[in-house]
């Protein structure tokens, strides 16, 4: 990694491993919780949060019920490992296309609930495609 990942790797894993109370997210004072990583294509985003996750996995003794690795697409959910947002399997169920988004059924909300029940951080790739209704829905589904 180069100084500019290493940072974002440092600052992410922080924000990541604060204890409740103590992010300026929850009304404390330290580094926020909301991160986002910039940069063109090619300049290594997908990179540092592979780092971030191999970081938290090894020396935090995170498990994978302890973080979601989202993409918008299918391309970038390869290149992580991730799943897309739009899977009702392994993502959130959020709809493509025209569909309407939709309450879970009672089963689902079960489903989604003990799978995202330890859930301390959450990767989303590609994140500048999703429009502001899809952010919304994504906001909806993790609540």
């Amino acid at each position: 990694m180069n100084e500019q990942h290493r940072n974002a790797h440092d600052v992410i894993v922080r924000a990541a491993t604060l204890p409740p109370g103590q992010s300026s997210t929850d009304c404390g004072f330290d580094i926020g919780r909301l991160i986002c990583v910039l940069g063109q294509g090619g300049s290594g985003k997908s990179h540092v949060a592979d780092g971030v996750l191999t970081t938290l996995r090894e020396s935090h003794g995170w498990g994978t019920t302890d973080f979601a690795v989202f993409a918008t697409t299918g391309k970038a959910a390869t290149v992580l490992d991730a799943s897309t947002l739009h899977s009702y399997r392994q993502g959130l169920g959020l709809p493509v296309g025209k569909k309407i988004f939709a309450k879970l059924s009672s089963g689902m909300l079960r489903i989604f609930q003990d799978r995202f029940r330890n859930l301390k951080l959450v990767l989303l790739d590609e994140f500048s495609m999703l429009r502001q209704k899809e952010l919304h829905y994504v906001d909806h589904r993790l609540r």
